[in-house]
Order: structure tokens, then sequence, then C-alpha cells
């Protein structure tokens, strides 16, 4: 996991369905999620089916979150978030602290 203080691009983007039913499972909308990567992160490479996909621990208000994302471009194309669990957390505040 590394630190990163903000990414450089010029729209997010999704799968509509995925994420309508992320917001249905976990109450997350890509659309809000999306700004928490702007801020101060960590994040790992996670690569997947031969794309590379990025694994960010974000905050969220006062909530840690999970955002997969991968970049198509300058689009910085939403896959999947989730709240995040204790490990990822704890990863996060070794890296970032609060």
């Amino acid at each position: 996991m590394r630190r990163v203080d903000r990414i450089e691009l010029q729209a997010f983007d999704w799968n509509e369905a995925k994420r309508q039913l992320t917001l249905a499972k976990s109450g997350l909308d890509f659309r809000v999620v999306a700004f928490s990567l702007l801020s101060p992160h960590i994040e790992t490479e996670s690569p997947r089916n031969g794309e590379l996909r990025i694994k960010a621990i974000c905050k969220f208000g006062e909530r840690l979150i999970v955002v997969i994302y991968t970049m198509r471009d300058d689009v910085c194309w939403i896959i999947s978030a989730w709240p995040a669990d204790r490990n990822e957390q704890r990863q996060y505040r070794e890296i970032l602290g609060g």
C-alpha cells in the first residue's frame, strides 16, 4: 500500500447497474464515493482479468471505505465500493493515521 495525495483525472464513470447494486447493498453511491479519491488515501494495484485495477482505501465522512477503480485514459472508472473491514482500516491508519 502506498499513500496517494491526489489522482489526476478528467471525469468519473461507472456501470449504472453496478452502481445501483452497490447502493442497495451497502448504501454507498459511486456518485459520491468517487470524490473520496480526490483526497489523500492509500492504494495498491489489484490486477484482474488482464486489467490493472486499483484498490483504494479512502476516508468517507467519518468512515473508511474501499473503492476499486481503473483508469481508462483520463477517466476514473469506478468498479466497486464497500465499507472498509478491520484489516483495511488498520492499513489506512498505519500509513495516514487517524
